[in-house]
């Protein structure tokens, strides 16, 4: 159920311009002069821009009455049905399947683009849950049983499931040990096919989530003592999707497609969440018939900044007693043999024990309290004293933010401006982070960027000249907001200025993690668009960790405060949290979910009977 307020702030933002462009260009290509055909098409276009997927015409409709009682002096129409026949008599709208600028499926209105994907990606993932299991039953089962032991539980499943199904989903939160599945994954893929060199491709969205998986995935196996997994398969340095797929930029096209199949044998995915609809459409696009996907992540997090929620769509039908239904059938296979599903619940696990954090520590249970939406058990675990690593300090005005944060901030940074190596300035940036729901205003990004650095060069750690003569000084982090592809930079990549040995006192190089140790440096005239980054906003920090984390929420109302985010911001941190928020601006986002319009869910689940 879409909350009334997120959906009435929804509906009152500005239509944009290349909104009303749209509008008039549906209209013109329809021949059609209804405007509120022409409004219709400007508010799917709007909402396209806010990450849904299509727009719900009956939600929107008493919204439109609202925001536009008349617009461009035509009479409203008096019910979603006859908004949807006014639709249906321009000939710039069609049916799925349909060539036109706007499709309508019952109630819901797509740009052309969003239905394809749409359809797409629901029947890939359909076929490849009908696919044949991809090993016999007899070799899963010895091969699992080498490698797991009894009291595995759901990680045991998780890795059944990947390794013998040609699509599967591992969601957990912080701690449950999906890295370690994957690890194993790798290791049951391997005793699976001992005589076969199986090419395995790991990838993530971003690429400090993609160098965390690699170093995090090349830890565990070593550890495990099987370096037969690691010489024997041909386990590929994990890359940002784009790199996986080859994108071109200046072709716009990926170099692999259905066309040209990347030649791997298994994709593995983590931080399937931020995956958006049309990059997921991409990957299923190039992936041979026989190439397992698996996608790891969790589904309670933020979706992708682009749109539609992916990985929340294709669990939606998943509860936790449909969960513990498909772990018992698991263990059931272990003897029964391992039965090939069209189920599209035999193909997730969801991971819901805890080993990260210590007994007493708050920050799993706190994750837990948010997750289920009780912010009464949320406040309380803050206000108690016994739970260790969290606490909250209700904020009012700016004076009292500025309090709060300075002695965090001076010992949180410190690393940054002390480290005598790039090795020890990358692990640094993932000391301590500031997260901040929105950019703009007193609470935001831009604010609290600008507060840390004049506090900063008021201690010394900034030389006063930096900010006479450039924003440039050492101990500097930075975040890059566009993709370079010729320097090999992507949007979200951080980094850190230091002294260059080789170029004189003044001279500087940013430099930037490269796979699990290296590391490169750049002149800072070399960088894309990038920002000073001491504070960033939860959205940016998807797919990061930092051992402790401040938490700054806005002291107004805002579509943005949900419990997705709140959730992604806890699950940040791995040893403490530190929120500050008004308690009652916490206690309403924690209380409100929000879903992004979709058909997905539906296209995958409105046919599946539940465990």
């Amino acid at each position: 159920m879409h909350d009334p307020y997120l959906l009435r702030a929804a509906h009152e933002q500005p239509l944009r311009a290349i909104d009303r462009v749209f509008a008039k260009t549906v209209q013109r290509l329809g021949g059609c002069a209804d405007p509120w055909v022409g409004l219709a098409a400007a508010l799917v276009s709007r909402a396209a821009g806010q990450g849904h997927v299509c727009l719900d015409l009956d939600l929107a409709h008493a919204a439109a009455l609202s925001a536009f009682p008349r617009w461009e002096g035509a009479a409203a129409p008096d019910s979603p049905r006859r908004w949807r026949e006014r639709l249906q008599a321009c000939a710039a709208v069609g049916q799925g399947g349909a060539f036109r600028p706007l499709i309508m499926e019952g109630a819901r209105l797509y740009l052309q683009r969003y239905w394809a994907y749409e359809h797409t990606l629901a029947r890939a993932i359909r076929e490849r849950c009908r696919a044949p299991a991809a090993v016999s039953e007899t070799t899963q089962s010895v091969a699992t049983a080498a490698i797991f032991s009894d009291d595995d539980g759901g990680q045991r499943r998780a890795a059944q499931v990947a390794a013998t199904r040609r699509f599967s989903v591992i969601s957990g939160g912080p701690g449950t040990g999906k890295t370690y599945t994957v690890a194993r994954i790798i290791q049951l893929l391997h005793h699976l096919q001992p005589d076969r060199s199986l090419t395995i491709h790991l990838a993530a969205p971003t690429g400090k989530a993609a160098a965390r998986l690699q170093g995090a995935v090349q830890d565990l196996l070593a550890g495990a003592g099987d370096p037969g997994a690691g010489d024997a398969l041909r386990l590929h340095e994990a890359r940002t999707l784009h790199r996986l797929l080859g994108f071109m930029p200046a072709r716009g096209r990926y170099r692999y497609n259905a066309d040209n199949p990347l030649p791997s044998d298994a994709v593995i995915v983590d931080e399937a969440s931020m995956i958006d609809l049309a990059l997921m459409v991409r990957l299923m696009e190039a992936l041979a018939p026989h190439t397992r996907l698996v996608l790891v992540g969790d589904k309670d997090q933020l979706a992708s900044v682009e749109a539609g929620a992916v990985l929340g769509d294709i669990c939606y039908g998943l509860d936790p007693q449909s969960n513990r239904a498909a772990t018992d059938r698991g263990r059931d296979a272990d003897n029964a043999g391992q039965e090939t599903s069209a189920s599209l619940a035999d193909h997730i696990v969801v991971l819901d024990r805890t080993y990260r954090f210590e007994a007493g520590g708050g920050i799993a249970a706190l994750s837990r309290a948010i997750n289920a939406g009780q912010a009464d058990a949320v406040r309380a675990l803050l206000a108690d004293e016994g739970r260790t690593g969290i606490r909250l300090t209700p904020l009012t005005d700016r004076e009292r933010l500025a309090a709060a944060l300075e002695a965090s901030v001076l010992e949180g940074f410190a690393p940054l401006f002390e480290a005598p190596t790039p090795g020890m300035a990358l692990t640094g940036l993932n000391r301590f982070k500031i997260l901040c729901a929105v950019r703009q205003g007193p609470f935001g990004v831009e604010a609290l960027n600008t507060y840390v650095t004049g506090l900063l060069r008021s201690h010394g750690r900034i030389p006063p000249a930096a900010s006479v003569h450039s924003s440039w000084y050492p101990g500097r982090p930075v975040m890059v907001r566009r993709n370079d592809y010729y320097q090999g930079l992507f949007n979200g990549d951080a980094g850190v200025a230091m002294h260059d040995p080789e170029g004189g006192p003044d001279a500087l190089r940013v430099v930037f993690a490269e796979g699990r140790e290296a590391f490169r440096s750049l002149a800072p005239h070399q960088l894309p668009d990038h920002e000073t980054v001491y504070a960033m906003t939860v959205h940016k920090s998807q797919g990061s960790e930092f051992d402790h984390v401040v938490l700054v929420l806005p002291d107004q109302d805002s579509p943005l405060l949900t419990r997705e985010l709140v959730y992604t911001a806890v699950t940040r941190a791995r040893k403490s949290l530190h929120i500050l928020a008004p308690p009652p601006l916490l206690d309403l986002a924690v209380g409100r979910r929000i879903q992004r319009s979709s058909g997905l869910r539906e296209a995958l689940w409105a046919h599946q009977s539940r465990p």
